[in-house]
């Protein structure tokens, strides 16, 4: 799905049901996620795969969101505000062409974990993660040779 407006429609049905998200699939950052994840090393980890931001992901930005597409995902990344304290809203979802995307997951920063460093950090992570589970639910799919 590369419609743009198509994207808008699902991202705003996805809002309207993060809370139906299995609990697995709702980050909210805080300092033990972000040490669950080993994400609290100054320097990147250096036994970690490429990164998945080195794929051409096409970028669409709007006044209330910027959105990333590539053939495998959609991220939305859009401020928002908790009372009066602000904070980023990620949104991830599987891009399948034949059909709707699925959403993956939900990320919330704010407090000093709300800096583009950690939530792009904490997204690649996570990008990385459901890669891999897809390559290995793939493989698993396939008939044996």
């Amino acid at each position: 799905m590369q419609d743009i407006a198509k994207l808008d429609i699902c991202y705003n049905s996805f809002v309207n049901c993060i809370n139906k998200l299995s609990t697995e699939s709702v980050y909210n950052i805080n300092l033990q996620i972000l040490h669950t994840f080993n994400l609290l090393h100054f320097y990147p980890d250096q036994t970690q795969k490429n990164s998945i931001f080195t794929e051409q992901f096409h970028v669409s930005e709007t006044p209330e969101k910027i959105t990333l597409f590539n053939h495998q995902f959609i991220v939305w990344i859009a401020p928002a505000k908790h009372g009066e304290t602000p904070m980023t809203i990620a949104l991830i979802a599987l891009n399948h062409e034949e059909k709707e995307p699925m959403l993956e997951a939900a990320i919330f920063a704010s407090g000093i974990y709300n800096t583009s460093k950690i939530v792009l950090r904490f997204l690649e992570k996570i990008l990385s993660d459901i890669k891999e589970t897809e390559n290995y639910l793939e493989r698993i799919q396939r008939p044996l040779a």
